[in-house]
């Protein structure tokens, strides 16, 4: 089996697990053949990740926190377009949503009407400043 130091044993491990699970998936992955292609015993493997769940969680959570990052970007700058221009967006929700909105001398900040699925998502956006 091939030596080296930890990091350059975890890269080999990521590497040979990412083109393991991207060709068999997760389920047919073996990481026995993972652990020959990587050159490392399985006891090696087992001394960086304590499972193959984890294994793929470490491949797989870069990517994850790079959308929830992009998601919060977007959510923050849709917020920032609907507060700089409240009036005119909320009428291009309610056409969107198909539903009318509390006209602005009654609303009380938060979107009026939309389904309840929409309101724990939106009804932030609309609060007074």
């Amino acid at each position: 089996m091939a030596q080296g130091t930890y990091e350059e044993t975890h890269k080999r491990i990521i590497d040979s697990a990412y083109q393991f699970f991207l060709e068999n998936g997760f389920e047919r992955a073996n990481l026995r053949d993972l652990c020959r292609d990587a050159g490392i015993t399985t006891g090696a493997l087992y001394r960086h990740f304590a499972s193959k769940e984890e294994l793929f969680s470490a491949l797989v959570q870069p990517t994850v926190d790079e959308l929830e990052k992009m998601y919060s970007q977007a959510e923050t700058d849709i917020a920032n377009r609907l507060r700089s221009d409240g009036a005119a967006q909320m009428w291009a929700v309610s056409k969107i949503s198909g539903k009318k909105l509390a006209p602005a001398e009654t609303r009380t900040g938060m979107i009026m009407e939309l389904p309840p699925y929409h309101k724990p998502h939106w009804k932030h956006i609309f609060k007074e400043a």
